[in-house]
């Protein structure tokens, strides 16, 4: 076991989002790996055959049983509504000094059960003639609050009630002055939990009908967060916050069976069972809002454990169409040895507490409805792929002693995005920024052999964007305000490369995007274009509708702005010629310029690209009229690998930059010193490095006529990207940390040049700064921030 405890820390923190993966992540590359060989219809063994005659000798085939047919490829989506049962009631409050008191407990927050609504995706094929099963689901977290009032009445000489937060009865105590708890007349108690998962199984393995055997990942991660006000006071506040997080991961074993009772309607279900390995992870502080400066702790600790889980879904498979199928069922899932949030509130302020109590039990109940396609089924069934109804590319041509074509294209991508800040919970029609909706006209000529001039001219239809979407515009912005993406002039020779003039692309724009997945259109390295203005809210406030919303920081915020890509601007730009898979790039205007190198390589099996990327800016724009400066230097870059037999894929970027310049802001857009703790500029001081890194890993096949399928997972970290600035919070933030785990399905459309695509984002927040400050000095202390989940889905046309 590690530990790590501080009083009054000023401390870096390990990543949560990293481990996640880490546990998660593997697991979910070898899912994508599902048809990572091509099928074929002459029977053989599989991977895992016993003896015949020890097959018969077991006895297992019922007549009346059928098995499905492992020569097909199957997903299926299924909506999930689970509940999950309370456990023993867990006291909360006691009594001051012997007096009678209002007993609160977690069962009075909570209730029997707490309901939550999910999604699973399943797909089933077969590698190297072994059937497989891969599958993944996804639940919203489930998010209690609750203010209970009345504690304490009365006066000090004739109290009828005094009630005190229950861990100021823990002898083990470290905080020696407990006032603001002792006796309270009210407390604020927020309670939240999440579960996700994922595995994969082989079926029929070893031969034997029926038999499961996979590896399985889950996660179940809670946060409560407590604040204790005296009784006769408004200022005198203790904040307390628990996070538990349980990273599963290992074998299982299981057993599916579906009986066919007439027509083609069949019931059954599988059983399974596993033993996971449990990395759990705890994290507590403590923190008095007036007294900051001498009463705030962290506490830190993780291990590891080994938990058990039982899983149970009944089913009835419905036929509704050729390849169609309706199911129905239910979900029990069992969690034993997992550490839960409640039991660690009683000793919150002993730092010499290491129990992890990882002895927890947590029952899942519910029930779940979808549809599964037989994507061999419904591919022989379908036409033949017809040709794309785009616009096509010379759709008009002037007419003239010297024809010049004219190429209109364009694209409409609109989505639904749904968004849980552990406060306000709600849904919006947006436009996908990620590849916004546009309009453009391209316009080429010949001007001899091997040399070719033109102009391009595009707009962006800026309305509802994905990223303007915050809790004070939820809709983004409403007003039709079109946006100048490109407005430029260029020539081209074969030999000498590409010259362009105008408002353009730069070097290095594009070149964090670098990717062979095809999910670009849907989700990006580019993370804060999707929900980047949603504010973050504190997990501690007192009155989470109000004073919980910090309105001067966002996601978007923790990686320097709306976006980490290079802005299109007013440039000169110029592109070699490609040599050996290689081209350079320069762009340059005053006060800007920026460098870049790409790379692609073209094989039988493998597609391969990179790009990296310098930029130097300088130009401090309006803020340049009020005496500031601007120098910010980045390297930046992303790198795609593809092999195309099995469609599986690997795509990273990062990016590094610095702040060399001076300006007064103390936020993240245009701040480029450090500040104090009264959120003034420190003279000869630079802002700590911005990093930032990415991954997206999964595969992309062709399972019918209609396109490509491509499935994939992400993971962004943002590191320093609001440290030492006014952020989140704090007076000054003393370290930072954004991480992001999603994952989606993308769904070609090639008949229309269209997409279909779904995904989810989960954000968690690592922030520690200065609380408050007093002549005796300044303290960091934690700054609990609530999760924020991202869903959405959408479409996109181009044409």
């Amino acid at each position: 076991m590690r530990e790590n405890n501080k009083r009054n820390p000023f401390r870096q923190r390990s990543p949560r989002g990293a481990k996640a993966s880490t546990l998660l992540g593997a697991l979910f590359v070898v899912a994508f790996a599902a048809t990572a060989q091509a099928q074929t219809s002459t029977p053989q063994q599989g991977l895992f055959v016993l003896p015949a005659s020890f097959l018969d000798s077991l006895a297992l085939v019922d007549p009346r049983t059928t098995r499905r047919p492992v020569s097909t490829t199957r997903l299926s989506f299924e909506w999930l509504n689970l509940y999950r049962k309370s456990g023993d009631p867990i006291a909360l409050t006691g009594s001051f000094s012997g007096s009678a008191f209002v007993p609160v407990t977690s069962s009075d927050l909570l209730g029997n059960k707490q309901q939550t609504p999910g999604l699973k995706l399943k797909l089933e094929a077969e590698i190297l003639d072994q059937p497989v099963e891969f599958s993944g689901f996804y639940t919203l977290p489930n998010a209690n609050e609750s203010l209970f009032t009345g504690l304490s009445t009365g006066t000090a000489g004739g109290a009828t009630l005094r009630s005190t937060a229950i861990y100021t009865l823990d002898p083990g105590g470290d905080v020696s002055n407990y006032i603001n708890s002792n006796a309270i007349s009210q407390l604020y108690v927020n309670h939240s939990s999440q579960l996700f998962g994922a595995e994969a199984n082989t079926k029929s393995a070893f031969g034997i009908p029926g038999l499961m055997v996979g590896i399985r990942g889950l996660y179940l991660g809670e946060d409560l967060s407590t604040v204790a006000q005296r009784f006769g006071s408004t200022t005198a506040i203790d904040a307390v916050t628990i996070q538990t997080r349980n990273y599963l991961l290992g074998p299982q074993i299981g057993f599916e069976r579906m009986f066919d009772i007439g027509g083609g309607i069949k019931i059954g279900g599988t059983a399974k069972a596993g033993i996971l390995a449990n990395l759990v992870e705890r994290e507590r502080s403590f923190i008095s809002r007036n007294q900051t400066q001498t009463r705030a702790q962290q506490n830190y600790i993780d291990g590891i454990t080994f938990a058990q889980v039982f899983e149970l879904n009944p089913r009835i498979e419905v036929p509704l169409a050729q390849g169609v199928t309706l199911t129905f069922g239910g979900t029990f899932l069992w969690l034993n040895n997992v550490s839960t949030a409640f039991p660690h509130f009683a000793t919150v302020t002993d730092l010499q507490d290491v129990n992890l109590r990882a002895k927890d039990r947590v029952f899942h109940y519910g029930v779940q409805a979808g549809i599964t396609i037989d994507l061999d089924t419904v591919a022989m069934f379908s036409p033949a792929p017809m040709g794309k109804r785009f616009l096509e590319g010379r759709i008009q041509e002037f007419n003239g002693p010297t024809p010049i074509p004219v190429t209109l294209y364009g694209e409409i991508n609109k989505m639904v995005l749904a968004w849980d800040d552990g406060v306000q919970r709600t849904s919006r029609i947006v436009d996908n920024t990620s590849a916004p909706s546009i309009f453009g006209a391209k316009i080429a000529a010949e001007l001899s052999r091997g040399w070719t001039t033109g102009v391009n001219i595009e707009a962006g239809l800026n309305t509802n964007r994905s990223v303007a979407v915050s809790q004070f515009l939820p809709g983004g912005e409403k007003s039709f305000d079109p946006d100048l993406r490109y407005l430029d002039w260029w020539i081209r020779s074969n030999r000498y490369g590409k010259f362009t003039v105008g408002h353009t692309s730069t070097a290095t724009d594009g070149v964090v995007l670098t990717d062979t997945s095809g999910t670009n259109g849907a989700a990006s390295a580019n993370i804060g274009l999707i929900g980047g203005d949603l504010m973050l809210r504190a997990a501690d406030a007192l009155d989470p509708s109000n004073t919980s919303l910090v309105d001067r920081t966002s996601i978007s915020d923790f990686f320097g702005g709306a976006t980490i890509d290079t802005l299109r601007r007013d440039v000169m730009r110029y592109e070699t010629p490609e040599w050996n898979g290689f081209d350079f790039l320069v762009a340059a205007r005053s006060q800007f310029w920026d460098a870049a190198v790409r790379y692609r390589l073209d094989l039988a099996s493998w597609q391969f690209r990179a790009s990296l990327g310098y930029v130097r800016d300088t130009d401090a724009g309006d803020r340049a009229a009020l005496g500031f400066t601007r120098d910010r230097r980045e390297w930046k870059g992303g790198m795609s690998l593809l092999h195309t037999p099995t469609g599986l894929f690997v795509t990273t970027a990062f990016v590094n930059r610095q702040f060399r310049g001076n300006d007064s802001s103390n936020q993240a857009v245009f701040g480029e010193n450090k500040v104090d703790e009264f959120g003034n500029v420190i003279p000869g001081t630079h802002r700590p490095d911005l990093n930032f890194a990415y991954l997206k890993t999964g595969m992309r096949r062709q399972f019918n006529a209609i396109g490509e399928t491509k499935f994939f997972t992400e993971l962004a970290i943002a590191k320093d990207g609001i440290t030492d600035l006014r952020e989140a919070g704090p007076k000054v933030v003393t370290s930072s940390q954004l991480n992001m785990l999603g994952a989606g399905i993308v769904q070609d459309i090639d008949a229309y040049n269209a997409q279909l695509y779904l995904g989810f984002r989960h954000y968690s927040f690592d922030v520690e700064g200065l609380r408050d400050s007093t002549t005796f000095g300044v303290i960091a202390s934690p700054a609990p921030i609530k999760d924020i989940n991202l869903v959405y889905s959408g479409v996109r046309i181009k044409f």
